[in-house]
């Protein structure tokens, strides 16, 4: 069975939104994350989940440094599809 993201698992949110266009321009760039200490290697370090709200897609990290590059990588892509607008 194939895993579902957040918006088909809770679409009902912004179903009914009559300007539903202006809520997903609101949330381009808005991220939920979940963070938890890393309970084998160290308890400084951080682990947990990041979900981009407007599309539903998630990552999984497993340090700060990955959550960093892959916030990086999401900006740098925005920018690079910006200027190609």
């Amino acid at each position: 069975m194939a895993a579902q993201n957040s918006r088909e698992l809770h679409g009902f949110f912004t179903r009914n939104v009559p300007n539903r266009r202006r809520l997903n321009l609101v949330m381009q760039g808005a991220f939920v994350v979940r963070i938890g200490a890393h309970r084998e290697t160290s308890p400084e370090e951080i682990e947990g989940r990041i979900e981009e709200v407007d599309t539903g897609r998630s990552f999984r990290f497993h340090s700060g440094d990955e959550l960093i590059d892959f916030l990086r990588g999401w900006q740098d892509t925005e920018l690079t599809e910006f200027r190609e607008r």
